[in-house]
Protein backbone atom coordinates (compact mmCIF):
# COMPACT_ATOMS: atom_id res chain seq x y z
CA UNK A 1 0.00 0.00 0.00
CA UNK A 2 2.77 2.42 0.86
CA UNK A 3 4.59 1.57 -2.35
CA UNK A 4 1.49 2.39 -4.36
CA UNK A 5 1.21 5.79 -2.70
CA UNK A 6 4.86 6.56 -3.44
CA UNK A 7 4.38 5.58 -7.09
CA UNK A 8 1.28 7.73 -7.34
CA UNK A 9 3.12 10.77 -6.00
CA UNK A 10 5.99 10.20 -8.40
CA UNK A 11 3.63 10.02 -11.35
CA UNK A 12 1.77 13.20 -10.29
CA UNK A 13 4.87 15.41 -10.78
CA UNK A 14 5.98 17.21 -13.99
CA UNK A 15 9.21 16.04 -15.53
CA UNK A 16 11.76 18.49 -16.83
CA UNK A 17 11.23 17.13 -20.33
CA UNK A 18 7.52 17.88 -20.14
CA UNK A 19 8.28 21.37 -18.86
CA UNK A 20 10.67 22.01 -21.74
CA UNK A 21 8.06 20.82 -24.21
CA UNK A 22 5.49 23.22 -22.77
CA UNK A 23 7.99 26.09 -22.85
CA UNK A 24 8.84 25.22 -26.44
CA UNK A 25 5.18 25.25 -27.45
CA UNK A 26 4.64 28.62 -25.76
CA UNK A 27 7.73 30.03 -27.49
CA UNK A 28 6.48 28.84 -30.87
CA UNK A 29 3.06 30.38 -30.26
CA UNK A 30 4.67 33.69 -29.25
CA UNK A 31 6.89 33.59 -32.34
CA UNK A 32 3.81 33.02 -34.50
CA UNK A 33 1.72 35.70 -32.81
CA UNK A 34 4.37 38.43 -32.45
CA UNK A 35 4.56 39.37 -36.17
CA UNK A 36 0.78 39.58 -36.28
CA UNK A 37 0.73 41.84 -33.21
CA UNK A 38 3.48 44.03 -34.64
CA UNK A 39 1.70 44.21 -37.99
CA UNK A 40 -1.52 45.24 -36.25
CA UNK A 41 0.32 47.94 -34.32
CA UNK A 42 1.99 49.29 -37.45
CA UNK A 43 -1.35 49.25 -39.26
CA UNK A 44 -2.77 51.41 -36.46
CA UNK A 45 0.22 53.73 -36.65
CA UNK A 46 -0.16 54.06 -40.41
CA UNK A 47 -3.81 54.93 -39.97
CA UNK A 48 -2.86 57.57 -37.41
CA UNK A 49 -0.27 59.07 -39.72
CA UNK A 50 -2.64 59.06 -42.66
CA UNK A 51 -5.39 60.68 -40.60
CA UNK A 52 -3.03 63.41 -39.40
CA UNK A 53 -1.98 64.22 -42.94
CA UNK A 54 -5.63 64.31 -44.00
CA UNK A 55 -6.37 66.87 -41.27
CA UNK A 56 -3.34 68.93 -42.26
CA UNK A 57 -4.54 68.90 -45.86
CA UNK A 58 -7.97 70.11 -44.74
CA UNK A 59 -6.34 72.89 -42.70
CA UNK A 60 -4.37 73.97 -45.76
CA UNK A 61 -7.56 74.04 -47.82
CA UNK A 62 -9.25 76.20 -45.20
CA UNK A 63 -6.23 78.51 -45.12
CA UNK A 64 -6.44 78.74 -48.91
CA UNK A 65 -10.13 79.59 -48.76
CA UNK A 66 -9.43 82.36 -46.24
CA UNK A 67 -6.29 83.82 -47.86
CA UNK A 68 -6.77 83.03 -51.55
CA UNK A 69 -3.58 80.92 -51.78
CA UNK A 70 -1.59 78.37 -49.84
CA UNK A 71 0.92 79.54 -47.20
CA UNK A 72 4.62 79.77 -48.10
CA UNK A 73 6.70 76.95 -46.68
CA UNK A 74 9.43 79.42 -45.62
CA UNK A 75 9.35 83.14 -44.95
CA UNK A 76 12.51 85.14 -44.43
CA UNK A 77 13.83 88.67 -44.63
CA UNK A 78 16.32 89.14 -47.42
CA UNK A 79 19.81 89.42 -46.00
CA UNK A 80 22.59 90.34 -48.48
CA UNK A 81 25.22 88.94 -46.13
CA UNK A 82 23.86 85.44 -46.87
CA UNK A 83 24.20 85.33 -50.59
CA UNK A 84 23.44 81.69 -51.25
CA UNK A 85 20.74 80.57 -48.85
CA UNK A 86 18.24 82.16 -46.42
CA UNK A 87 19.42 80.80 -43.09
CA UNK A 88 20.29 83.79 -40.92
CA UNK A 89 18.70 83.08 -37.51
CA UNK A 90 17.46 86.66 -37.32
CA UNK A 91 15.52 86.50 -40.58
CA UNK A 92 13.35 83.38 -40.42
CA UNK A 93 9.67 84.26 -40.10
CA UNK A 94 6.60 82.02 -39.55
CA UNK A 95 6.63 78.92 -41.73
CA UNK A 96 3.60 77.22 -43.24
CA UNK A 97 2.77 75.15 -40.17
CA UNK A 98 2.81 78.14 -37.84
CA UNK A 99 0.51 79.96 -40.26
CA UNK A 100 -2.05 77.13 -40.37
CA UNK A 101 -2.12 76.51 -36.60
CA UNK A 102 -5.46 78.34 -36.22
CA UNK A 103 -6.94 75.97 -38.82
CA UNK A 104 -5.66 72.97 -36.83
CA UNK A 105 -7.57 74.10 -33.72
CA UNK A 106 -4.34 75.49 -32.29
CA UNK A 107 -5.32 79.17 -32.03
CA UNK A 108 -4.06 79.38 -28.45
CA UNK A 109 -0.62 78.13 -29.45
CA UNK A 110 -0.59 80.47 -32.45
CA UNK A 111 -1.33 83.42 -30.15
CA UNK A 112 1.70 82.64 -27.98
CA UNK A 113 4.14 83.41 -30.81
CA UNK A 114 5.76 86.83 -30.84
CA UNK A 115 5.47 87.74 -34.51
CA UNK A 116 7.50 90.91 -34.03
CA UNK A 117 10.54 88.64 -33.66
CA UNK A 118 12.04 85.84 -35.72
CA UNK A 119 11.09 82.25 -35.04
CA UNK A 120 14.53 81.72 -33.49
CA UNK A 121 14.20 84.57 -31.01
CA UNK A 122 14.08 83.55 -27.31
CA UNK A 123 10.59 85.06 -27.10
CA UNK A 124 9.38 82.17 -29.26
CA UNK A 125 11.21 79.37 -27.47
CA UNK A 126 8.17 78.14 -25.55
CA UNK A 127 5.83 78.25 -28.54
CA UNK A 128 8.19 76.52 -30.96
CA UNK A 129 9.00 73.91 -28.31
CA UNK A 130 5.38 72.86 -27.88
CA UNK A 131 4.64 69.35 -29.09
CA UNK A 132 1.50 69.13 -31.25
CA UNK A 133 0.15 65.56 -31.50
CA UNK A 134 -1.45 66.01 -34.93
CA UNK A 135 1.97 66.92 -36.34
CA UNK A 136 3.53 63.61 -35.24
CA UNK A 137 3.33 60.26 -36.97
CA UNK A 138 3.13 57.38 -34.49
CA UNK A 139 5.41 55.21 -36.64
CA UNK A 140 8.39 57.52 -36.17
CA UNK A 141 10.61 57.85 -33.12
CA UNK A 142 12.63 60.67 -31.57
CA UNK A 143 9.89 63.20 -30.85
CA UNK A 144 11.07 63.40 -27.24
CA UNK A 145 14.41 64.87 -28.36
CA UNK A 146 13.94 68.51 -29.34
CA UNK A 147 16.13 70.10 -31.98
CA UNK A 148 18.76 72.32 -30.39
CA UNK A 149 21.51 74.13 -32.21
CA UNK A 150 23.90 76.93 -31.28
CA UNK A 151 23.18 78.69 -34.59
CA UNK A 152 19.38 78.31 -34.60
CA UNK A 153 18.90 78.30 -30.81
CA UNK A 154 17.24 75.72 -28.57
CA UNK A 155 13.93 73.98 -27.92
CA UNK A 156 12.34 73.14 -31.27
CA UNK A 157 9.61 70.50 -31.06
CA UNK A 158 9.40 67.79 -33.66
CA UNK A 159 6.99 67.13 -36.52
CA UNK A 160 6.59 64.67 -39.37
CA UNK A 161 5.10 66.63 -42.25
CA UNK A 162 6.65 68.81 -44.93
CA UNK A 163 5.28 71.16 -47.58
CA UNK A 164 5.93 70.52 -51.27
CA UNK A 165 8.04 73.60 -51.95
CA UNK A 166 10.12 73.29 -55.12
CA UNK A 167 11.85 70.58 -57.11
CA UNK A 168 14.95 72.78 -56.95
CA UNK A 169 16.93 74.11 -53.98
CA UNK A 170 16.57 76.96 -51.48
CA UNK A 171 19.55 78.76 -52.97
CA UNK A 172 19.18 82.37 -54.07
CA UNK A 173 20.15 83.52 -57.55
CA UNK A 174 21.94 86.79 -58.29
CA UNK A 175 22.22 88.01 -61.89
CA UNK A 176 25.67 89.48 -61.24
CA UNK A 177 26.87 86.04 -60.15
CA UNK A 178 25.05 83.96 -62.75
CA UNK A 179 27.89 81.66 -63.70
CA UNK A 180 28.37 80.63 -60.08
CA UNK A 181 24.86 80.21 -58.73
CA UNK A 182 22.70 79.10 -61.65
CA UNK A 183 24.02 75.58 -61.16
CA UNK A 184 22.70 75.44 -57.60
CA UNK A 185 19.11 75.32 -58.90
CA UNK A 186 17.98 78.54 -57.15
CA UNK A 187 14.34 78.53 -56.06
CA UNK A 188 14.24 80.49 -52.79
CA UNK A 189 11.84 83.28 -53.70
CA UNK A 190 9.20 84.49 -56.16
CA UNK A 191 11.77 85.85 -58.62
CA UNK A 192 14.08 82.85 -58.58
CA UNK A 193 14.58 81.02 -61.91
CA UNK A 194 13.39 77.62 -60.76
CA UNK A 195 10.28 78.90 -59.01
CA UNK A 196 9.30 80.69 -62.19
CA UNK A 197 9.93 77.52 -64.18
CA UNK A 198 6.72 75.43 -64.29
CA UNK A 199 8.77 72.23 -64.49
CA UNK A 200 10.16 72.71 -60.98
CA UNK A 201 7.64 74.93 -59.19
CA UNK A 202 5.85 73.12 -56.37
CA UNK A 203 3.05 74.63 -54.28
CA UNK A 204 4.46 76.34 -51.16
CA UNK A 205 7.78 78.01 -51.87
CA UNK A 206 9.91 80.54 -50.01
CA UNK A 207 8.11 83.86 -49.58
CA UNK A 208 5.77 82.70 -52.33
CA UNK A 209 3.03 80.15 -52.98
CA UNK A 210 0.39 79.33 -55.57
CA UNK A 211 -3.37 79.41 -55.54
CA UNK A 212 -5.44 76.37 -56.37
CA UNK A 213 -6.23 77.64 -59.85
CA UNK A 214 -2.51 77.90 -60.56
CA UNK A 215 -2.18 74.14 -60.07
CA UNK A 216 -2.87 73.54 -63.72
CA UNK A 217 -1.86 69.87 -63.62
CA UNK A 218 -4.89 69.17 -61.47
CA UNK A 219 -5.25 69.09 -57.69
CA UNK A 220 -5.57 65.29 -57.66
CA UNK A 221 -2.22 64.98 -59.44
CA UNK A 222 -0.14 67.43 -57.40
CA UNK A 223 1.47 66.78 -54.01
CA UNK A 224 0.62 69.36 -51.36
CA UNK A 225 2.50 67.91 -48.38
CA UNK A 226 4.28 64.70 -47.48
CA UNK A 227 5.83 62.84 -44.59
CA UNK A 228 9.23 63.67 -43.12
CA UNK A 229 11.32 61.76 -40.63
CA UNK A 230 12.53 63.17 -37.33
CA UNK A 231 16.29 63.71 -37.13
CA UNK A 232 18.62 61.17 -35.58
CA UNK A 233 19.84 63.43 -32.76
CA UNK A 234 19.36 66.85 -31.18
CA UNK A 235 21.65 68.42 -33.81
CA UNK A 236 19.61 67.01 -36.72
CA UNK A 237 16.99 69.59 -37.84
CA UNK A 238 14.90 67.16 -39.88
CA UNK A 239 11.35 66.92 -38.64
CA UNK A 240 11.09 70.25 -36.79
CA UNK A 241 7.64 71.71 -37.23
CA UNK A 242 8.22 75.44 -36.64
CA UNK A 243 11.50 75.60 -38.58
CA UNK A 244 10.77 76.33 -42.22
CA UNK A 245 13.87 74.85 -43.82
CA UNK A 246 14.50 71.88 -46.11
CA UNK A 247 13.98 68.66 -44.21
CA UNK A 248 12.65 70.46 -41.15
CA UNK A 249 9.16 71.16 -42.51
CA UNK A 250 9.54 71.40 -46.29
CA UNK A 251 10.65 69.43 -49.34
CA UNK A 252 13.21 70.95 -51.71
CA UNK A 253 15.15 69.59 -54.69
CA UNK A 254 13.20 66.36 -54.36
CA UNK A 255 12.97 66.17 -58.12
CA UNK A 256 16.22 67.52 -59.52
CA UNK A 257 19.12 66.28 -57.42
CA UNK A 258 17.40 63.90 -54.97
CA UNK A 259 15.25 61.00 -56.13
CA UNK A 260 12.00 59.69 -54.68
CA UNK A 261 10.74 58.95 -51.16
CA UNK A 262 13.31 57.55 -48.71
CA UNK A 263 16.11 58.11 -51.20
CA UNK A 264 19.46 56.78 -49.98
CA UNK A 265 21.07 59.66 -51.85
CA UNK A 266 20.69 61.80 -48.77
CA UNK A 267 19.34 65.21 -47.85
CA UNK A 268 21.38 68.38 -47.64
CA UNK A 269 20.25 69.80 -44.34
CA UNK A 270 23.35 71.38 -42.81
CA UNK A 271 25.54 70.33 -39.88
CA UNK A 272 25.98 66.88 -41.41
CA UNK A 273 29.44 66.57 -39.91
CA UNK A 274 28.03 67.28 -36.45
CA UNK A 275 25.22 64.76 -36.93
CA UNK A 276 27.60 62.03 -38.10
CA UNK A 277 29.87 62.84 -35.19
CA UNK A 278 26.97 62.49 -32.75
CA UNK A 279 25.58 59.13 -33.90
CA UNK A 280 28.26 57.67 -36.17
CA UNK A 281 28.26 57.12 -39.91
CA UNK A 282 27.13 53.44 -39.70
CA UNK A 283 23.88 54.46 -37.99
CA UNK A 284 23.25 57.29 -40.46
CA UNK A 285 23.68 54.87 -43.37
CA UNK A 286 21.71 52.07 -41.73
CA UNK A 287 18.79 54.43 -41.10
CA UNK A 288 18.89 55.73 -44.69
CA UNK A 289 19.27 59.28 -43.36
CA UNK A 290 22.43 60.52 -45.05
CA UNK A 291 22.70 64.28 -44.80
CA UNK A 292 24.93 65.47 -47.63
CA UNK A 293 28.48 66.87 -47.61
CA UNK A 294 29.91 66.87 -44.11
CA UNK A 295 31.17 70.44 -44.38
CA UNK A 296 28.16 71.98 -46.12
CA UNK A 297 26.44 74.46 -43.75
CA UNK A 298 23.35 75.00 -45.90
CA UNK A 299 19.95 73.36 -45.54
CA UNK A 300 18.57 73.39 -49.06
CA UNK A 301 17.60 69.87 -50.19
CA UNK A 302 15.34 67.20 -48.65
CA UNK A 303 12.91 64.59 -49.90
CA UNK A 304 9.92 62.77 -48.38
CA UNK A 305 10.77 60.16 -45.75
CA UNK A 306 8.98 57.81 -43.35
CA UNK A 307 9.47 54.69 -41.23
CA UNK A 308 6.67 52.87 -43.02
CA UNK A 309 7.88 49.87 -44.96
CA UNK A 310 8.20 50.61 -48.65
CA UNK A 311 7.17 54.24 -48.99
CA UNK A 312 5.59 57.36 -47.52
CA UNK A 313 2.22 59.08 -47.39
CA UNK A 314 1.52 62.24 -49.36
CA UNK A 315 -1.45 64.59 -49.30
CA UNK A 316 -2.57 65.80 -52.70
CA UNK A 317 -3.90 69.29 -53.37
CA UNK A 318 -7.45 67.91 -53.57
CA UNK A 319 -7.13 66.74 -49.95
CA UNK A 320 -6.77 63.03 -50.70
CA UNK A 321 -3.99 61.06 -49.00
CA UNK A 322 -2.09 58.30 -50.78
CA UNK A 323 0.86 56.01 -50.17
CA UNK A 324 3.76 56.47 -52.59
CA UNK A 325 6.02 53.49 -53.10
CA UNK A 326 9.76 53.95 -52.77
CA UNK A 327 10.04 52.38 -56.20
CA UNK A 328 8.01 55.09 -57.92
CA UNK A 329 9.48 56.10 -61.26
CA UNK A 330 12.00 58.90 -60.84
CA UNK A 331 13.58 60.68 -63.73
CA UNK A 332 16.78 62.52 -64.50
CA UNK A 333 15.49 66.08 -64.50
CA UNK A 334 18.55 68.30 -64.44
CA UNK A 335 20.54 70.96 -66.25
CA UNK A 336 22.04 70.28 -69.64
CA UNK A 337 25.26 71.80 -70.93
CA UNK A 338 23.54 75.09 -71.78
CA UNK A 339 22.01 75.53 -68.32
CA UNK A 340 18.48 74.57 -69.40
CA UNK A 341 16.36 71.92 -67.76
CA UNK A 342 16.47 68.56 -69.47
CA UNK A 343 12.87 67.34 -69.27
CA UNK A 344 13.11 64.27 -71.47
CA UNK A 345 13.70 62.04 -68.47
CA UNK A 346 11.10 63.61 -66.17
CA UNK A 347 9.57 60.79 -64.11
CA UNK A 348 6.28 60.28 -62.31
CA UNK A 349 7.70 61.54 -59.00
CA UNK A 350 8.68 64.86 -60.58
CA UNK A 351 5.32 65.18 -62.29
CA UNK A 352 3.49 64.62 -59.02
CA UNK A 353 5.42 67.44 -57.34
CA UNK A 354 5.56 70.00 -60.17
CA UNK A 355 2.26 71.87 -60.03
CA UNK A 356 2.21 73.19 -63.59
CA UNK A 357 4.55 71.07 -65.72
CA UNK A 358 1.79 70.44 -68.29
CA UNK A 359 2.73 66.80 -68.80
CA UNK A 360 -0.42 64.66 -68.62
CA UNK A 361 -0.29 61.26 -66.91
CA UNK A 362 -2.54 58.94 -64.98
CA UNK A 363 -2.03 60.07 -61.41
CA UNK A 364 -3.76 57.01 -59.93
CA UNK A 365 -1.07 54.74 -61.35
CA UNK A 366 1.45 56.35 -58.98
CA UNK A 367 -0.43 55.44 -55.82
CA UNK A 368 0.37 52.26 -53.95
CA UNK A 369 -2.85 52.19 -51.92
Amino acid sequence: MKSSIRNFKRRAGVTIIELLVVIGIVAVLIALLLPAVQAARESARRSNCRSNLKQIGLALQNYHDAKGRYPPSIQFIYDPSHKDYPEDPNTLLPNWIVLVLPFLEQQTLYDTFDFTQSMQHPNNATARGTSVPILLCASDIGSDVTYSNAFRQQNWARGNYGANACLAATFLYYPDDAAKTINTYPCAGPDQPFWQNPLTRGVMGADVSVSMKQITDGTSKTVLAAELRIGLCADDPRGTWALGLAGASSLWAHGVTISGPNSVGGDRIGDCGVIVGDVGLPLVLREGMMCGPLTDPSANMATARSRHAGGAFVCMADGSVHFINDEIEVGTLGLNSTGQLNTSGMGVWQRLNASADGIPFDGNSAFAD
